[in-house]
């Protein structure tokens, strides 16, 4: 038996979902993620979804049709148009006040970098359920690393 609390079938969920890409990105991973919360907002369930900002700024709250969003202060990816990234340290800190914030009962997270990295490692910590499903093809990150294919290939086994 789990000595993790039970959750009761008969409420709406508050399921927060950890994204390193969400709308407006146009990409399958910010897709899937804002399919996601508003399958999950339409079951009568309360989202939050964790993501970059898309522009510089501290950390806001947005409250979109299907969930609110929480945007993380962000730096420009040097190699490319649009992809964000926040710091391990800031993803971190922001996950611990997001959490006691919000007391989700169940985390999603969509990749194993910077922000899903930090929401899953709080919600262990935390002792809240994770679903996690994968998005990340090191083959879509490949044509903005400017390293030699040797390099590329052994980014590609890490990852």
């Amino acid at each position: 038996m789990s000595d993790r609390p039970r959750i009761a079938a008969d409420r709406p969920l508050k399921v927060l979902i950890a994204a390193d890409t969400y709308p407006p990105h146009v990409n399958g991973a910010a897709t899937f993620g804002h399919r996601l919360a508003t399958a999950l907002h339409a079951r009568g369930h309360e989202v939050h979804v964790v993501m970059p900002r898309t522009e510089a700024g501290p950390d806001t709250v947005e409250h979109r049709p299907e969930a609110t969003v929480h945007l993380l202060r962000s730096l420009p990816a040097p190699t490319h148009e649009y992809y964000r990234v926040v710091l391990p340290r800031h993803a971190k800190t922001s996950f611990r006040r997001i959490y006691r914030e919000v007391q989700p009962d169940v985390v999603h997270a969509q990749c194993h970098y910077m922000v899903g990295e930090a929401a899953i490692n709080e919600a262990e910590r935390r002792r809240i359920r994770i679903v996690s499903t994968n998005h990340f093809m090191p083959e879509n990150l490949e044509p903005f690393l400017p390293f030699p294919q040797w390099f590329l290939d052994i980014v590609s086994r890490v990852s």
